[in-house]
């Protein structure tokens, strides 16, 4: 497993794999709703960052699918 660290957050991979933010934690919307997720920063404390309809996490103002973060 790789480590790095992109706009502030922590990102994870396994060898071949895309990098992948670590969300820790959703609000109580349910798949297919807005919400918000909490995701693990670069210091290890964790932000409240959206979620969209689409599983699309917004960090640093970009969205990233399903394919781009791990929970």
């Amino acid at each position: 497993m790789q480590q790095r660290y992109m706009h502030g957050y922590m990102q994870l991979r396994d060898t071949g794999h895309p990098w992948q933010f670590v969300v820790s934690g959703f609000d109580s919307t349910f798949s297919g709703q807005d919400g918000w997720c909490t995701v693990i920063r670069s210091d290890h404390t964790t932000e409240r960052v959206r979620i969209d309809a689409r599983d699309r996490i917004n960090i640093a103002g970009r969205w990233y699918g399903r394919r781009n973060w791990m929970h």
